[in-house]
């Protein structure tokens, strides 16, 4: 799978708005990223967006936005709730690398996806916890262990905040 040129362009500059700098290497693993996404989602059905460019917007992008309005500290705790394919947590690991990420999901076969995407673009401190919001959310190794979570696409916010 070819990515295009206009992918890293468009996502380039668009993280350029949001005050983030994304280096050549940085985009380099968003590259290896969306094809080891295609990859799996030809057997798996990760996600029904598979044009480069609209992977570019409509997942890292949207992934990356938080990053316009807080600054996680250095070495920040993370919990990406209802992970999926690894949006919006991946995205923000690879922008800020120096954050500890967890990847929350109920599905199995995408903690191995995120896993497997983890491992192969050398991303260190992010672990995948195999669990439902609800359950995670009661659970004392998680709660109030965080400085910041995320979700995209789990529920209203209301609901979010009370499993949070």
């Amino acid at each position: 799978m070819e990515i295009h040129v206009s992918q890293r362009e468009i996502l380039k500059e668009g993280a350029q708005e949001f005050g983030i700098e994304l280096s050549p290497r940085q985009l380099d693993k968003f590259d290896a990223f969306t094809r080891l996404l295609l990859l799996w989602n030809q057997k798996f059905n990760i996600t029904r967006i598979t044009d480069p460019e609209e992977i570019s917007v409509r997942h890292y992008l949207d992934s990356l936005a938080p990053l316009a309005f807080i600054t996680p500290a250095k070495g920040a705790a993370i919990m990406d709730i209802g992970t999926g394919g690894g949006m919006p947590g991946i995205p923000l690991k690879i922008a800020r690398p120096d954050i500890k990420l967890s990847l929350l999901d109920s599905t199995h076969k995408r903690l191995l996806f995120v896993e497997e995407a983890a491992r192969d673009m050398e991303l260190s401190e992010v672990k995948a916890i195999h669990s439902r919001a609800e359950d995670a959310g009661q659970n004392r190794l998680f709660r109030e262990r965080y400085d910041f979570t995320v979700s995209r696409a789990v529920a209203r916010l209301p609901l979010l905040a009370e499993l949070c």
